[in-house]
């Protein structure tokens, strides 16, 4: 056969094929007929999380050097050159945070300070995430396209020549954040849910950034054991992680369902679960009706029960997960659970009656802090208080109640000095602003795109964007940088969140008690 050749300026996340190109495992194991191995070739409409896993070694991962694992229970994401097994070892404090990461990589927040995320994210070992976004349409159309090229040119010469030109991929936002971990330490790792859902017309997903050297994954029951395969090369991997397996009646009345893993760092086992709850109310008076005769079922007292129309989902969401807890503990063998995330629920006076009858589905849980943790640009101030940790405090003693706090990082003018506060004194000027936005123009233009021959009579190709595409991308930082001219709590948001994350200390030197 005559062997093609093609220039493709895809140099940054392609190296040569014979180390680590895309190939599917001739010596597969038998699996059952119910597993599913759709849409492998990149055609098939996205599907968030999977199909940025099964592209991963063609288009993101190879300049970091990301290895991924594809399931329909999860996707996860790590280093080939993490320190595996050291957490088995580790004695050390575990330093465990939750953050909502506001859009992390949708057009909505566009100019991320992903070094400086990175940065604040580096002080834990273990960070349940909330609001990561799928790859807006127009980027994952593209790259599937880019995809299905490099492949199939794969296929029918087994050699691609690469240019030396440093374009690359636009890559999903969580996985951008990912490799600026890993250039602080190596060892950070992601596994998350592989599929976006919920409100908006685009959904989200959940997980876990951790450590690995000093948290690692562990195997359990609670997980659907057939889908466990990865996608890529048919192999059964680990049974580490799913969303909350509520049942079906009352999934239905959920927009999110929380997204949990097992870990172990030293002797501490725990299951985690993050979630982002619902912000607005069902559509349908009926599934309110529904929501609320079942949460009040657990309410002391039926006649008070009375959740206004934006709090009865939001109740009813934590109550659907919660209502897991001993199933979960069941499966694991374990007793630790560690509940966390934006509840979009206040801890105040008005909310007690709701939130005792919310942790009435698992005895023994407790809702902990109580400080602000969202940012209002418009107040200029700190506002409602929706970010927490839910956990049972004897049944998990290796974890110091009184250290959960938020990490406050709209008070970096009296912060002394901390080296973070230090950096986001810095990102607070004009100059660094400025510079930041300059980062991403650069950046644009190594982008790539998909060049369809047929116009032309040639082959597929890939190009750069046009002058057109880069200044349609540059208004979108412009009107940015007015959003960031508002206050200080503009800056934050644009360039970190509009959350602030809390964090919570547990130990793993003592014996563990499951």
């Amino acid at each position: 056969m005559r062997k093609i050749r093609i220039i493709i300026f895809i140099g940054c996340f392609i190296v040569i094929a014979s180390i680590g190109i895309f190939i599917r495992s001739q010596k597969t194991q038998a699996l059952s007929s119910s597993t599913d191995f759709s849409s492998l070739d990149g055609n098939g409409a996205y599907r968030g999380p999977l199909d940025d896993c099964i592209q991963n070694s063609v288009i993101y991962g190879l300049r970091s050097r990301l290895i991924s694992q594809c399931t329909l229970n999860y996707v996860h994401f790590a280093s080939e050159d993490a320190n595996v097994g050291e957490s088995l070892y580790y004695s050390g404090p575990l330093r465990i945070a939750s953050f909502n990461l506001y859009h992390l990589g949708d057009n909505q927040a566009p100019i991320k300070n992903l070094g400086l995320m990175a940065k604040i994210m580096n002080q834990w070992d273990l960070v349940g995430a909330q609001e990561m976004m799928p790859l807006p349409q127009e980027w994952s159309s593209e790259n599937q396209q880019i995809y299905s090229l490099v492949t199939a040119l794969r296929k029918s010469s087994g050699t691609v020549t690469i240019s030396s030109s440093k374009r690359e991929a636009m890559a999903p936002g969580y996985l951008r954040l990912l490799v600026k971990l890993q250039e602080l330490d190596v060892n950070w790792s992601l596994i998350l849910q592989p599929l976006p859902e919920g409100e908006g017309s685009s959904g989200e997903m959940a997980g876990f950034f951790y450590r690995a050297n000093r948290v690692s994954l562990k195997e359990w029951d609670y997980c659907p054991g057939d889908k466990i395969h990865d996608l890529k090369t048919r192999q059964r991997v680990g049974n580490y992680g799913c969303l909350i397996q509520v049942p079906s009646k009352t999934r239905q009345l959920m927009s999110r369902v929380g997204f949990t893993a097992y870990f172990r760092s030293g002797t501490f086992d725990f299951v985690g679960v993050t979630t982002h709850v619902r912000f607005r109310p069902a559509d349908s008076a009926e599934d309110q009706q529904s929501q609320k005769e079942l949460l009040c079922a657990k309410h002391e007292d039926i006649a008070k029960c009375s959740p206004t129309k934006d709090e009865v989902g939001r109740f009813f969401e934590v109550a659907a997960l919660l209502a897991e807890a001993e199933k979960i503990r069941i499966a694991a063998k374990d007793s630790d659970i560690i509940y966390s995330g934006d509840f979009n629920l206040q801890d105040d006076k008005k909310s007690q009656g709701m939130w005792r009858a919310t942790l009435n589905f698992a005895p023994g849980f407790s809702l902990t802090q109580s400080g602000l943790t969202t940012l209002s640009v418009k107040g200029g101030k700190l506002s409602s208080n929706y970010d927490h940790f839910i956990i049972d405090g004897r049944a998990s003693a290796e974890c110091d109640l009184e250290s959960v706090k938020s990490f406050d990082f709209t008070s970096y003018e009296s912060a002394g000095s901390n080296p973070i506060f230090d950096e986001i004194r810095k990102c607070m000027t004009k100059e660094n602003q400025q510079s930041l936005i300059q980062d991403y123009r650069e950046q644009l233009k190594k982008i790539i795109k998909f060049q369809s021959g047929k116009k032309s009579g040639g082959p597929d190709t890939i190009r750069g964007l046009s002058q057109k595409e880069l200044q349609s991308l540059y208004g979108s930082y412009e009107r940015a940088l007015q959003r960031m001219s508002i206050n200080k709590y503009g800056v934050l948001m644009e360039q970190l969140s509009d959350h602030i994350p809390v964090e919570m200390s547990c130990k793993t030197l003592a014996k563990d008690d499951d």
